[in-house]
């Protein structure tokens, strides 16, 4: 099969599903303006071009990006188009059939309704014979927002790669503690959304370092994640200034291999953005054992249920509450890490999930 797809280059997800069909022995064609120095044999990179620099403007470099990317396509004549990031402008003039887009979270959540990110988004779905998304809430809002009929928006889970998040064993656990400089008996929190403010990390550092001063037998990891520079250098400044040696930030963008590694190091898994999808992050850290602590947040109820398999905060129950209740109910969550793992291989299974989507990429060609 012969596939197009269109998405963010720096995204570990795009890096997934691309290496999975090659090793299928698709021929792939990525269409990005970010470059993936993991995947440069299959992606064709365009100039980058933030076109939201200039509220209502469109840059020439824009319309370029926009005439470049159909004639790739048409040039390509592939099987099947996919639009991954449904607010991507690339595919905006793409003239082919049939297309499939998906929707990430952000690209609806935080699309309004006459700015660009919204009429790139309306002209995707509105040329697409299907829309997947990973959440109910982010089905009901596809359908409100660009009135796409709902049958022919199909909830799906990317799922995870249960061959890289597991467990890892006692002997790796303890090396990369030991060079973290985080002692055995510690509790381990992480925070792996990245740094922008979606993601909150302000809340979250200052929430750990006020359980901290009355519990110092816990260590918190902040990843890099997604994260723009200037905001990593705000992080790191205001960690510093806290002046507590229990708060670890890591200064550079994990692989797989390395991140399921610091899952398993780490009891808890703390995620508190303002919107999300059902983020995969959650999910890899469930895989690998850890307790989540989440935002209210409806595709976080699909799978999480406060006080039976992790933590949920709202207007009532601060971050700082579910931090030390979960320190206080430590003898409840073994079971907990069980039924989470269960959980994770009986609907979120990667492998599973690609074949599935392959199958959806077959029917739609015949």
């Amino acid at each position: 099969m012969k596939i197009v797809l269109f998405g963010p280059g720096n995204s570990i997800h795009m890096e997934r599903w691309i290496k999975w069909f090659k090793k299928r022995g698709d021929e792939l064609f990525f269409i990005t303006n970010i470059s993936n120095p993991n995947i440069s044999k299959e992606q064709i990179v365009l100039p980058h071009e933030n076109h939201r620099t200039i509220p209502g403007y469109f840059t020439f470099r824009t319309y370029q990006n926009i005439k470049r990317a159909k004639k790739i396509v048409k040039k390509i004549d592939p099987d099947i188009v996919h639009i991954h990031y449904i607010s991507n402008y690339l595919p905006y003039n793409v003239d082919f059939s049939p297309i499939i887009s998906s929707a990430w979270g952000t690209d609806v959540f935080r699309v309004s309704r006459g700015d660009y990110g919204y009429k790139f988004a309306l002209r995707n779905i509105n040329r697409s014979e299907l829309v997947t998304t990973t959440s109910d809430v982010l089905v009901d809002l596809i359908n409100e927002k660009y009135n796409y009929p709902k049958e022919r928006i199909l909830k799906f889970s990317w799922g995870i790669d249960l061959d890289i998040f597991y467990q890892k064993n006692e002997e790796e656990v303890r090396k990369l503690k030991k060079k973290l400089e985080i002692r055995d008996n510690k509790t381990v929190f992480i925070s792996p959304r990245g740094l922008n403010e979606p993601y909150r990390p302000e809340y979250v550092i200052d929430s750990f370092h006020k359980v901290s001063k009355r519990k110092n037998n816990i260590h918190l990891i902040v990843l890099y994640g997604t994260t723009r520079p200037e905001r990593f250098d705000a992080i790191k400044n205001y960690i510093q200034n806290l002046n507590n040696p229990n708060i670890t930030l890591i200064d550079h963008l994990l692989d797989s291999n390395t991140l399921s590694l610091y899952y398993s190091i780490s009891d808890y898994y703390i995620g508190v953005p303002v919107t999300d999808q059902l983020s995969a992050a959650l999910l890899e850290s469930m895989a690998c054992g850890c307790i989540p602590i989440v935002s209210d947040l409806p595709p976080y109820g699909e799978v999480i249920i406060n006080g039976k398999n992790g933590y949920v905060i709202n207007a009532k129950r601060k971050l700082v509450d579910s931090i030390e209740m979960a320190l206080d109910e430590m003898d409840k969550h073994d079971k907990w890490r069980g039924k989470n793992r269960a959980l994770i291989s009986e609907h979120h299974n990667w492998d599973i999930q690609a074949k599935m989507m392959y199958s959806i990429y077959n029917n739609m060609i015949k």
